[in-house]
């Protein structure tokens, strides 16, 4: 009894060692895929998607106008552009919303060169008097982004009664 016992443990011993080997040997290739899968990710993420640009140009010498500036794509924009150095002219419909913007953007970058100006582009008054302010106090642009938006109905007019 006590040998046939003995045998049966070495048997099963056996089976399991063998078990816990396929077990293992099957799992650590699962487990060399998932790695070689995670680095190959990275890999892609790293070199295709994420190309991060750590020779940032300066925009020191460069003036900005752009309209719509005080939230949204704008208001990111002149953020950018702040942070570069640039001269930076907000043309915003709603003064008061730009300067909080502004006073954010310059908190945020240290650059002093950022103005606020009132530009209604459903005016054409308001887009003649910012033209003239900006002609007799800056004279020269180096970048114009058109950025301002508007929604409205499909038969919305102008102050100046011209369809938006």
């Amino acid at each position: 009894v006590g040998s046939s016992c003995a045998s049966s443990f070495r048997v099963v011993g056996a089976m399991g060692l063998l078990s816990a080997y396929l077990f293992i040997a099957v799992n650590s290739t699962w487990l060399w895929i998932l790695v070689f899968t995670v680095v190959l990710y990275w890999i892609y993420m790293r070199v295709f998607v994420v190309n991060y640009d750590t020779n940032i140009e300066r925009t020191d010498s460069k003036t900005f106008i752009i309209t719509g500036a005080e939230t949204g794509i704008g208001r990111m924009s002149a953020d950018l552009l702040a942070s570069r150095g640039g001269h930076i002219i907000m043309a915003c419909k709603d003064v008061h919303l730009g300067q909080i913007a502004r006073d954010q953007i310059v908190t945020r970058t240290s650059n002093k060169r950022v103005e606020v100006r009132h530009l209604d582009l459903s005016s054409l008054d308001s887009v003649r008097k910012f033209s003239k302010d900006f002609h007799d106090s800056v004279g020269k642009v180096d970048v114009l982004i058109n950025n301002a938006a508007i929604a409205s109905s499909p038969n919305a007019t102008t102050a100046d009664g011209l369809n938006t």
